[in-house]
């Protein structure tokens, strides 16, 4: 009977020893999710200023009888990159602007693009197939596109992050002036699809959720704007918490956001994907 006991208060003794030293994911309080700071916008895998558009001047190295052809270039540039959500123009918008310079160089055109603070950020050469003064309007435009893929192209890989054709559903925004909450809802849809997420509509077990909140801090000058997108699967806490901040101008977002939804949903992405990897890397 004396074993009985003694074995007893052994066994005790060491199942509350088990109880203090077992490992977090035994215990009711769970761990708060990551949290991953990103750029609020990006151009391809640059960091940008968000509302600064981009700067395109005349090519230069063209013949200087080739009349109009510089800003006939240049143009067809700004209309490839904003086709591409890149705020772009022929003509300044402020001093905080990024130049994309483009300069013909043997049989390629090279591009290279300036932040606000004179530092290169961008420096590609695009092949030409055939001398630039003589391309008709249909070949300029070509090149733009070629010109403004180079400049926005993702890394080898980024754009199939999906692991498996994860599913995943945008719930909303909130908290956004202006058209924001949908604006960027609609966004970051189009950005995830793009990277090879499976974007529903509809709850799951097997879903993950997207939830977005916009807090913006009114300054003299400057608002300042801070973007969280929550990532949570069903039963969970949350898987993590991508974090974007930027200042804008007063009153830039009051009404329409154009440009900057897609840029920032953009910089959104990449911690989103990134946390998602992370967590189909952990099972589960």
């Amino acid at each position: 009977m004396a074993w009985r006991l003694c074995l007893s208060i052994m066994l005790m003794l060491a199942l509350s020893a088990c109880s203090r030293d077992r490992p977090s994911w035994f215990s009711r309080e769970r761990k708060p999710p990551p949290t991953l700071v990103v750029p609020f916008t990006r151009l391809g895998t640059v960091p940008v200023l968000a509302g600064a558009p981009v700067l395109v001047v005349p090519t230069q190295g063209l013949p200087a009888t080739v009349d109009g052809l510089p800003i006939r270039l240049a143009t067809a540039i700004v209309d490839a990159l904003v086709a591409r959500d890149v705020l772009a123009a022929t003509r300044s918008a402020g001093a905080s602007t990024y130049l994309l310079q483009t300069a013909v160089e043997g049989d390629s055109l090279r591009a290279r693009m300036v932040g606000p603070d004179g530092l290169a950020i961008i420096d590609k050469a695009v092949p030409l197939d055939a001398p630039v003064e003589q391309l008709d309007r249909a070949g300029l435009e070509r090149l733009a596109a070629a010109v403004a893929s180079a400049i926005v192209a993702l890394p080898d890989g980024e754009a199939t992050m999906a692991q498996g054709g994860t599913r995943v559903r945008v719930v909303g925004v909130e908290g956004a002036p202006g058209d924001g909450n949908r604006a960027l809802a609609l966004a970051l849809e189009r950005d995830l699809a793009r990277r090879g997420l499976v974007v529903v509509d509809a709850e799951g077990p097997d879903i993950l959720s997207i939830r977005g909140r916009v807090e913006v801090t009114r300054k003299e000058t400057r608002d300042h704007v801070v973007l969280l997108w929550q990532v949570s699967a069903p039963g969970q806490d949350g898987v993590a918490t991508i974090r974007q901040e930027n200042d804008v101008p007063s009153g830039a977002l009051d009404s329409k956001w154009g440009l900057i939804a897609p840029a920032a949903a953009e910089g959104g992405g990449d911690g989103i994907t990134e946390a998602i990897s992370a967590f189909a890397a952990r099972g589960r």
